[in-house]
């Protein structure tokens, strides 16, 4: 008898395992130094970098968007077919066949194309963005010249590996840099005349020429994006990463000057500014007084509280027309321009590649040729430069909009001329009120900027001189009663001449005479020692009080007062307002009236 069991039998037959099938997407060929995106589109990339397995390989992906990884097959990764596993985001899986790149030539040739491309660069020169981007080119020149055969290869197959990408990186920069340096230029043709300030293209820029130039600027920004993801994403960093560093130059040179092109350029209207024209005896244009509106909006550069503008009923009257304007400064990114905010995020962005970029040339320097130039990183300043802009007939028709509405004014003329004068021609209807005062209402609107205010006018039906005025300031800008001292040419502390000028005139219905005294004193003829500048003898100052003045009679057209008078050529003096003359020059206020 035996004591051996007998073996269960399974009643059911084995059988075979099922193999369960594979979920890998297929990536296609790649090559080594090849710079890589993996599309993950069933989750959203939350992390800065991921694990994965490549083969038996670990590698690590970065982070480029919110459905996109990056990496680099480098020269420690098999030929051949590779599965891309990874672990973090559900097992996603993608296969790869990975090949080699095979040179038709030798490297110094395969990369000629790509050296001549940078000289380029290094010959042009002279923006911002430039010196850096000149030292990294050269940099990466010096290194290929530098390495040995195996480094110069891998180098040559990096370039060969992106060839399309990088050619079209650098072309894109290149011309996108050259469009920015000539879009600034105020002699640009199609965009109308361009005054300066600080030798910068301003806020005459019509809105959708500074929508226009921001998006093209915007471009180059974006073509560092993907410019830096080579640099700064693609990992492992390597002899390859001075290609792509090399590259990345080019594209940031663009950018860079992209946002210094934008922080100096004055698009923002934060005012306006009315100034009256006044004529002299040298045919003088000045604005007096200058008279600033509210300002209501974005961004207020100044408030205070406008002047009147004097009108005679139905005479043409021409104010001196101005706007302030400042340049981007870093609040704007919290403004109202969603254009501007778009801008803000992609210059963030672009600084956040810069940094990256920056790990990347900071390894370079330390563990593979150290003569990489760190980036430096475009900031908009906390305050923007502020200046006055002289507007033409571009931005009236479109973002300026004028207007007086009161029911016993009619308005014959209110237009804009390209020198930036404002044209006004008021009339008074259905009244016998000697003075009308209504408001000049503005606003403004545009992609940028969002303002509007008023400016009091006074419309005279009739404006009576007749009275007596007061001189109050002298041609030279010299307050009444100041004394005015005239020293020897050659000995400022010796003086020949001083005196104190008073005045007034006296208007009828139509004559006027201006009376002038002058408390002079006078020292006449007297002889210098220069050496020690001395006066050689006794030659006093002497008391010669002296009057003068002219008279005529005068007709009052508009705010032109025009007169025959005894001094030849000088005819025309005008109202600054009811209450002020200019007299060539001499400001006169209104005393009394008779």
């Amino acid at each position: 008898m035996s004591c051996d069991k007998e073996e269960a039998v399974d009643p059911k037959p084995k059988e075979p395992p099922i193999e369960k099938p594979d979920n890998a997407t297929n990536g296609g060929d790649i090559y080594r130094y090849q710079m890589i995106t993996v599309n993950v589109p069933s989750e959203t990339l939350t992390k800065e970098s991921y694990t994965a397995k490549l083969g038996d390989k670990t590698v690590t992906l970065t982070r480029l968007d919110e459905k996109n990884l990056i990496f680099i097959p480098d020269e420690n990764i098999p030929f051949g077919e590779q599965r891309l596993v990874i672990p973090e985001l559900k097992d996603f899986a993608i296969k790869f066949e990975i090949k080699d790149q095979v040179l038709a030539n030798s490297p110094e040739k395969t990369l000629e194309p790509l050296l001549n491309k940078f000289q380029e660069v290094i010959d042009a020169g002279g923006t911002p963005g430039a010196e850096q981007a000149i030292s990294n080119v050269k940099a990466a020149k010096d290194a290929f010249t530098k390495a040995n055969s195996n480094q110069r290869k891998i180098m040559a197959q990096t370039y060969m590996a992106n060839k399309a990408f990088i050619d079209q990186l650098i072309q894109s920069s290149f011309s996108n840099r050259i469009q920015i340096a000539r879009t600034s230029l105020p002699t640009l043709q199609n965009i109308g005349q361009k005054a300066a300030i600080g030798g910068n293209v301003h806020g005459t820029l019509s809105n959708q020429e500074k929508i226009d130039l921001i998006n093209k600027h915007m471009t180059a920004i974006l073509v560092m994006s993907v410019s830096a993801g080579g640099v700064a994403f693609a990992l492992p960093w390597g002899w390859h990463t001075l290609v792509f560093l090399g590259a990345t130059g080019v594209a940031a040179w663009c950018a860079i000057d992209a946002v210094v092109e934008i922080a100096r350029l004055t698009f923002y209207y934060t005012a306006i500014e009315f100034g009256i024209t006044n004529t002299n005896r040298s045919q003088r244009e000045t604005l007096s007084p200058g008279i600033k509106g509210n300002i209501l909006g974005l961004n207020t550069l100044m408030a205070s509280t406008p002047g009147t503008l004097d009108i005679v009923t139905g005479k043409d009257r021409i104010f001196a027309f101005n706007m302030n304007a400042r340049s981007p400064q870093s609040g704007d990114r919290t403004g109202s321009s969603l254009l501007m905010k778009t801008l803000f995020e992609k210059t963030d962005e672009l600084n956040g590649y810069l940094n990256k970029a920056n790990n990347a040339i900071n390894w370079v320097n330390s563990n593979l040729y150290a003569g990489f130039s760190i980036f430096k990183i475009p900031t908009f300043p906390n305050v923007g430069q502020v200046g006055q802009v002289q507007v033409g007939t571009n931005i009236f028709d479109k973002e300026l909009k004028l207007s007086i509405s009161h029911p016993n004014l009619k308005v014959n003329k209110l237009a804009l001329s390209q020198s930036g004068s404002l044209l006004l021609n008021v009339e008074t209807v259905n009244s016998t009120e000697s003075t009308i005062n209504a408001e000049l209402k503005y606003a403004f609107k545009d992609d940028f900027t969002n303002f509007s205010g008023s400016v009091p006018i006074k419309v005279q039906n009739n404006i009576s001189l007749v009275g007596t005025w007061k001189l109050v300031s002298l041609y030279s800008g010299i307050p009444v009663g100041e004394e005015v001292l005239y020293t020897h040419p050659q000995c400022s502390n010796i003086v020949s001449f001083k005196t104190t000028t008073t005045g007034q005139m006296v208007f009828t219905e139509t004559t006027f005479s201006s009376q002038y005294h002058y408390d002079t004193y006078n020292r006449g003829s007297y002889a210098v020692n220069l050496e020690n500048c001395t006066i050689a003898g006794n030659y006093p100052l002497k008391h010669e009080p002296a009057n003068g003045g002219y008279s005529g009679t005068y007709t009052l057209e508009g705010m032109k007062i025009k007169y025959i008078g005894i001094v030849p050529n000088i005819n025309v003096f005008e109202l600054i307002d009811e209450n002020s003359i200019n007299y060539g020059g001499d400001i006169f206020v209104r005393v009394n009236s008779n």
